[in-house]
């Protein structure tokens, strides 16, 4: 029995004496802001007109392990020239704490179906420590839906602004 006891505290002393492991953890972040700027084809193909106004929100996330890695959902929101929802995924890559460069896929859901891919670059503007004003390029591709005129694909050139804040 004593020899029980013995090893039963030696047991516990070792149990409660052990570091506790940490788990990975994740950098979450918020995104709001919106882009306009060219789009050309579908009907009048040679032509270049204003894209639509998109307003983004959403969130991003990446784990401790890889901070430069980051991935991203957003709600998308047309505006104008008329209301039309959708959304958007996108993987993020830090390339230096203050540029980011993002490829993704997009689609518009209502009223019209439009679904595509998208690449572009930020910079963000740290205005504190966790909040910055991110301002970059983004091009965009339409291939595939119901809202391409004459079958053809669309393409935008945007200009987004937006706020990003680390949580």
């Amino acid at each position: 029995m004593r020899r029980f006891l013995f090893g039963a505290a030696l047991g516990a002393l070792v149990i409660l004496s052990a570091a506790t492991a940490s788990a990975q953890e994740y950098k979450l972040g918020a995104y709001g802001g919106a882009s306009t700027g060219i789009e050309g084809g579908g009907a009048g193909a040679f032509g270049v007109r204003r894209a639509r106004t998109t307003l983004r929100l959403g969130g991003d996330a990446a784990v401790d392990e890889f901070p430069n890695d980051i991935f991203g959902v957003y709600g998308i929101i047309e505006i104008e020239p008329h209301a039309s929802f959708g959304a958007e995924g996108r993987y993020m890559r830090l390339i230096s704490p203050l540029n980011v460069v993002h490829v993704g896929a997009i689609g518009i859901f209502a009223p019209s179906t439009l679904f595509g891919a998208n690449a572009g670059f930020d910079h963000r503007f740290a205005l504190g420590k966790s909040i910055a004003l991110e301002v970059g390029p983004t091009f965009q591709v339409f291939f595939i839906g119901g809202d391409l005129p004459d079958n053809s694909v669309i393409f935008q050139g945007l200009l987004q602004v937006g706020i990003h804040a680390n949580l």
